[in-house]
């Protein structure tokens, strides 16, 4: 081989490696970015299964449907349903039921009627409950409901949820103590519709002169 081929063979093995070392370090580079925005995705989806998964409980709450089904597609996520967080009325305590998607980093929580995205950073209310204060007259309406099954799914697959009202009770009180790990949440919100709340990292307090709660206990299955 004289030394123009022998050139020509090295130039394009230089050509090569630069071309791979390239990709290689573009790949390393993009695959945070790639990722991120795969959990972007997810977290959005998650967004949008939730409000979905509101409006069927509160068909079924409202007893416009008798029976709701909603089927819930997770992919590389999980879903879980438990009764929490806690709420205390007057000393009397009672389990809310709430609904997580977890991905990497992110979760959307069902909590009472709300909607929230908590990220590490931050939590924030993405859609909000049907609670209501009238300060002319100092009163709360809040409804609560919850699970009479719990259920947990990961991975991939389709979970197929069927909702119906099972029982229906009507609670009053004048201090209410929610305990959640969204309270920081909460507090903005009870903030915002025109209460005065006490609150702590876990736990929000509220005093009024009349609260009308009604539990409505939802069966899961």
């Amino acid at each position: 081989m004289n030394s123009k081929a022998a050139s020509e063979v090295v130039g394009a093995l230089m050509v090569i490696t630069l071309i791979t070392t390239t990709a290689g370090l573009l790949y390393v580079i993009a695959s945070p970015v790639i990722a991120q925005s795969q959990e972007s995705i997810k977290l959005r989806k998650a967004e949008f299964d939730m409000l979905e998964l509101k409006e069927k409980l509160e068909r079924v709450r409202f007893m416009v449907e008798t029976n709701a089904t909603y089927n819930l597609r997770l992919v590389g996520v999980s879903a879980e349903f438990k009764n929490e967080p806690i709420l205390v009325i007057d000393g009397n305590t009672y389990s809310i039921s709430s609904i997580r998607i977890s991905g990497s980093g992110w979760s959307v929580y069902y909590e009472s009627g709300a909607v929230i995205e908590r990220l590490p950073s931050y939590g924030k209310m993405v859609s909000d409950p049907m609670i209501y204060y009238d300060a002319s007259t100092d009163t709360l309406t809040m409804p609560v409901i919850m699970f009479t099954g719990n259920k947990s799914i990961g991975g991939t697959g389709t979970l197929t949820l069927h909702f119906s009202i099972s029982n229906v009770e009507r609670i009053s009180g004048n201090t209410i103590n929610l305990r959640s790990d969204n309270a920081d949440v909460w507090c903005d919100y009870f903030i915002k519709i025109g209460l005065s709340p006490t609150c702590t990292p876990n736990t929000v307090t509220l005093s009024t002169s009349n609260t009308s709660i009604v539990l409505y206990e939802v069966n899961v299955r």
